[in-house]
């Protein structure tokens, strides 16, 4: 009886201590690609903040024709930002996020695209690393790590990081931010080779017809 007892006594405090998880949300920002332009152009005439830089970088995310300089701008506004906020994780990992981001410049210069791909995955670990359930940081590291080539390896890691988000917050902050995750992670499951997964859910973003993922999810469908 005691056993019995002992058993289950431990098996409440292991549920409590996955209930008392406590996770850090990402900085709210404009969830659709029309409010974050909106958003931003507001920012002509007064200091960039941090929620400006990350509807950028979601910006960026969403423009297949985004501009080195495009990018360059963005990059020295979250060095600037995570120098003066250096216990900010979220910012650690924008930083390295956009960072990784300008190796896709250098696809004919392997030398700067393995420095700017090395130098932001490091800054993204770094960040996750010392703030595990801060879901801003694992956010930025998810998305850059599942738009990296399979090669660098860095999939099963977005699958980590997206998955922890959407299961926490995807559902919560409207059909914008749950499709762009989704798309992410599925991006991240084709590279770790679970394609019949990552259809399923390109499927279901489609189904949604929302402005800009269910297109992007359409398209990724066609290359399977």
């Amino acid at each position: 009886m005691l056993k019995v007892i002992r058993f289950f006594t431990l098996l409440f405090m292991s549920t409590l201590c996955i209930a008392s998880t406590s996770y850090v949300a990402p900085t709210s920002i404009p969830t659709t690609q029309s409010e974050r332009l909106q958003y931003v152009e507001q920012f002509s005439k007064k200091e960039k903040d941090k929620p400006y830089l990350l509807t950028k970088i979601a910006l960026l995310a969403e423009d297949d024709s985004t501009s080195l300089d495009d990018v360059l701008e963005v990059v020295n506004l979250a060095e600037r930002l995570s120098k003066e906020n250096p216990d900010d994780m979220e910012l650690l990992s924008a930083f390295g996020s956009v960072t990784s981001y300008l190796s896709i410049f250098y696809k004919d210069n392997l030398g700067k695209m393995n420095f700017y791909s090395r130098k932001g995955t490091r800054m993204m670990d770094r960040a996750v690393k010392k703030a595990p359930n801060n879901l801003g940081a694992r956010l930025q590291r998810g998305i850059a790590s599942a738009a990296m080539p399979k090669f660098l390896n860095r999939a099963h890691l977005a699958v980590n990081d997206l998955s922890l988000v959407n299961e926490n917050i995807g559902k919560t902050n409207g059909i914008s931010f749950n499709s762009m995750v989704e798309f992410y992670l599925a991006m991240a499951l084709s590279k770790s080779s679970e394609v019949k997964q990552a259809k399923g859910i390109l499927n279901a973003i489609v189904q949604r017809k929302e402005a800009v993922w269910s297109a992007r999810a359409q398209a990724m469908l066609k290359d399977f």
